[in-house]
């Protein structure tokens, strides 16, 4: 008897936490949104630099940002993610590991970001071989003295945040999902990734895995289909065939992700088909979950 409801009660408590992790995102997401009524109808930035803020050490998130509508750092803990660090000061980072927010482009002087086909881009993560495009929701600032810490920029500039009106299909544009950084590491994470992130693999999915590098944008963290297994060997069918890997270290590159809009609602999506679902929108190849600006 016993060795037939175990594995129910498993799988009951999983799809409990699953549902929490919805919840989360949920409530995260009306955060955002309540800042943005009390600040003319902008998002938060995605980090501030700010080295007297010790909690991030010298980074203001956009977790702490909406704090005071929300006054709980506990809902931004993936409910099946691994375990907070027990050195305090590493705890409060991870808090803002779990899910995350994409940043502007311009926050790294572009004008929109073009995937390419280097470990952690976008590109890997849409499988697809055309140059695609995407862009934020999110400035940064920096100080006036210590500059920007991990993004671009001169000391002192601030690339403000859009407004909730420049977001022209607010159902479909992606306001935050499951990722391994604040920012789905737009800001470092593609070009110099570091060794703060959150450690999930397909093989051992929700294990604390101690300090390693994560992939860059969305996770797809549910059902996931690696397309390279922990051995290398490629079970991708795209075209170059390792375009879909996106390994920083067996980072999952799809499944299923669970994610909030800019409406505020929030579900899972099918990861490739769903939430990294592409159109042309002129002459550019867009992810449409990442084009504020619509018109496809």
């Amino acid at each position: 008897m016993a060795a037939i409801l175990f594995p129910v009660f498993a799988q009951a408590k999983a799809a409990a936490k699953q549902t929490q992790n919805i919840s989360n995102l949920k409530n995260t997401s009306l955060a955002v949104i309540m800042y943005t009524g009390d600040y003319d109808d902008t998002y938060p930035l995605a980090q501030r630099y700010e080295p007297s803020n010790a909690a991030f050490f010298g980074i203001e998130p956009w977790v702490v940002s909406v704090q005071p509508y929300i006054k709980n750092y506990g809902v931004f803990v993936h409910p099946l993610g691994p375990a907070l660090p027990s050195d305090p000061a590493l705890a409060a980072w991870h808090q803002g590991l779990y899910y995350g927010m994409l940043s502007r482009a311009a926050t790294n002087g572009a004008t929109n970001y073009q995937a390419d086909t280097s470990v952690g881009s976008f590109a890997r993560r849409v499988c697809n071989s055309k140059t695609t495009k995407y862009d934020g929701l999110l400035g940064q600032g920096c100080d006036p003295v210590a500059g920007c810490g991990f993004y671009a920029g001169t000391a002192g500039t601030t690339v403000p945040s859009l407004s909730t009106t420049a977001v022209n299909n607010p159902a479909d544009v992606l306001l935050m999902a499951e990722a391994a950084q604040w920012d789905m590491w737009a800001g470092i994470g593609v070009a110099n990734p570091f060794t703060y992130g959150v450690y999930w693999t397909p093989a051992n999915l929700y294990a604390a895995n101690g300090y390693s590098y994560s992939m860059a944008g969305p996770d797809a963290r549910r059902n996931p289909k690696p397309q390279f297994d922990p051995a290398g060997i490629s079970t991708a069918k795209c075209t170059p065939a390792d375009l879909c890997d996106g390994y920083l270290n067996f980072g999952i590159v799809n499944g299923t992700t669970t994610f909030a809009a800019t409406d505020g609602h929030a579900k899972a999506s099918d990861y490739r088909g769903g939430i990294m679902a592409q159109a042309d929108v002129g002459a550019d190849h867009i992810i449409k979950a990442f084009w504020p600006a619509g018109g496809y």
